[in-house]
């Protein structure tokens, strides 16, 4: 009888291992299963990452690509790019074309074109905007000096001096010849416009009729040669005589030194200053002027 209960225990002890061992069994599947799905889905998950990244960076380096083309082939990097055709690389990261030709004929022909130029910086000029400008227009550009915007035959702006004295902003209405402020005699105000633009600088009428060449003074001891009633343009353009006397510019001092028959240059633009009239007064003091003349200081001396 004890023997059967023996019997019936170990089976019961075994069977109990048995479900333990089952249990343990599918635990540890179910850990697989678990450990597995979750392997997939991080490999599922880095592979989606990995195809939008490249996606990005495709898109990235196609909008880069169109940004760039875009900003056109002016695009560079200050201090560190070279430009082509002689072009500069600006702080703005731009190639401009910055040149200043001189009129040195120097003939030289474009092999590319055929054409001629004067010399090799016009040629280099005209090179550089014909690559750099392509988009730019009269608009862009500023012409000074009395010159006008046309495109050339390169498709970019350029400007010019007009050959018709009508397209020329006239300051004033007068027909006969006229005294420039370089003392050149113009025998009209257009051909001091034409020269103006020429030459690029600020040349203004410093009065009508023909200029007196007094030789930068206003005719000493040669008073009988100019003429004191000159018909002076109010230009306001003060200066400092070296009597120390403010002028409005340099025909007012001219006009009044040939009616007082004194020798006057000019010290400096802009009115005399305080510090320069004592200084007259301190080398001056010392003289007596007979006969109407005036003590003037030349080189700091009276």
């Amino acid at each position: 009888m004890m023997h059967k209960s023996y019997d019936v225990s170990t089976g019961q002890v075994y069977h109990s291992k048995g479900r333990r061992f089952l249990w343990a069994v599918l635990i540890l599947i179910s850990v697989i299963i678990l450990l597995a799905s979750l392997l997939v889905i991080i490999v599922i998950n880095r592979t989606l990452k990995s195809g939008t990244q490249n996606k990005s960076l495709t898109l990235s380096s196609s909008n880069f690509t169109d940004l760039y083309h875009n900003r056109s082939e002016r695009a560079c990097l200050y201090g560190h790019t070279e430009c082509k055709f002689g072009g500069i690389c600006t702080q703005k990261n731009e190639c401009q074309c910055l040149f200043n030709c001189t009129d040195n004929n120097e003939r030289i022909q474009d092999e590319t074109t055929g054409k001629w130029y004067l010399n090799k910086c016009q040629l280099d000029e005209t090179k550089c905007n014909a690559y750099y400008n392509k988009n730019l227009k009269c608009s862009s550009i500023n012409c000074s000096h009395g010159s006008k915007c046309l495109m050339n035959d390169n498709g970019f702006p350029l400007c010019y001096c007009p050959s018709n004295c009508n397209e020329y902003v006239n300051t004033i209405s007068f027909n006969g010849p006229i005294c420039g402020s370089d003392q050149h005699t113009y025998e009209t105000i257009c051909e001091l416009n034409k020269r103006t633009c020429e030459l690029r600088e600020d040349l203004y009428v410093a009065h009508l009729g023909k200029c007196q060449h007094c030789q930068n003074s206003s005719c000493l001891l040669n008073y009988e040669k100019c003429d004191p009633y000159l018909d002076c343009l109010y230009s306001y353009q003060p200066l400092c005589a070296n009597n120390l006397q403010n002028y409005s510019n340099e025909c007012e001092m001219y006009k009044y030194a040939c009616q007082s028959n004194i020798n006057l240059t000019k010290l400096h633009d802009g009115i005399c200053t305080l510090d320069e009239q004592q200084q007259l007064r301190e080398v001056c003091k010392t003289f007596i002027c007979l006969n109407g003349k005036t003590c003037m200081m030349e080189n700091g001396i009276g």
